[in-house]
């Protein structure tokens, strides 16, 4: 995982590293208000108290919008799971014809050229290319349609967020919809044994005949929806599973700008209640406490160098 050639192992460090950093910066913020509030007098105090309150009523109308309507694009993006459900049929569908014509196909072509049925082994390629073909392609339709949704709820939420004046940084960082998903769509859906479906399809080819090519046809269409039942429910189970989990963590990032400027909100209130509280105690320490606030505000600085020179 950690090798030198890991991309995964890279991913998760420069993860930890950038969470690490957020954290960093968060925090940096706080020894900050601290130094502006320990600069104040008790009445400048108690006016920076009411003009927050002020605004504390309109952030709270803020919030609630802006959850609203992530709850709402939520929902949309539930919904439009549920819709993929039908594409994934009606493709499924597709591919059962598409195996069926292969194997007719070459079934015809090989009685036409040299008056015999196809080896075993052609014909179990065909099902098998077939099949892992047209899974990958319906998958990989399923998936764009998929990235193309959530990158359209990205980009609103992101307009959202900056029509109420938040600043969330590069969209990349925020609302990735490809990185989130692309990956995760990749692999998982090629597991299910196929033997018993290529198994009657040989039988049937081996028994065909040159005057009897639309039985076959007929017959080679039963055998393969009645085996697509199976097949068809294991991938509309995973993309929905995989499809599901997805969900939770890109709306989980959606709301984290939000989330954060929140649980600031909170925090300065906290801060400037204290403050004022404490007034008298930290009006005889101030000269103390602000090089405390300055020592620790060095020590972030420090460990942020060391992150950033990592790996």
């Amino acid at each position: 995982l950690f090798g030198s050639n890991s991309q995964k192992g890279e991913l998760v460090i420069q993860s930890s590293k950038n969470q690490l950093q957020k954290i960093i910066e968060k925090q940096n913020s706080f020894y900050n208000y601290e130094l502006k509030l320990l600069s104040k007098s008790k009445d400048e105090l108690e006016k920076e108290l009411q003009d927050f309150n002020k605004k504390k009523s309109v952030n709270t109308r803020i919030f609630q919008a802006m959850s609203e309507d992530i709850n709402y694009y939520k929902n949309d993006a539930k919904e439009y799971i549920n819709s993929l459900e039908t594409f994934l049929q009606s493709e499924l569908l597709e591919l059962q014809t598409v195996i069926k014509q292969r194997v007719v196909s070459d079934v015809r072509y090989s009685f036409e050229k040299t008056k015999k049925r196809p080896e075993n082994a052609r014909i179990k390629v065909i099902v098998e290319t077939a099949i892992k073909d047209g899974i990958i392609d319906v998958i990989r339709d399923y998936r764009y349609k998929f990235i193309k949704k959530s990158q359209t709820i990205g980009e609103q939420c992101e307009q959202k967020y900056h029509d109420l004046g938040f600043t969330i940084g590069h969209k990349n960082d925020n609302f990735d919809a490809r990185g989130f998903f692309q990956d995760d769509f990749k692999a998982g859906f090629l597991t299910s044994n196929n033997e018993v479906l290529i198994s009657q399809v040989i039988d049937a080819v081996s028994k065909a005949k040159d005057s009897k090519i639309n039985e076959l046809d007929r017959e080679i269409e039963l055998l393969v929806k009645n085996q697509f039942t199976s097949i068809e429910e294991d991938i509309k189970s995973k993309a929905k599973k995989v499809s599901s989990l997805l969900i939770e963590s890109f709306f989980a990032t959606l709301n984290a700008p939000l989330k954060s400027f929140e649980q600031k909100l909170k925090s300065d209130e906290e801060i400037l209640q204290n403050q004022i509280n404490s007034f008298e105690e930290n009006d005889k320490n101030k000269a103390q406490l602000s090089i405390d606030i300055h020592k620790n505000i060095k020590k972030l600085e420090a460990i942020s160098t060391t992150i950033k020179g990592l790996y």
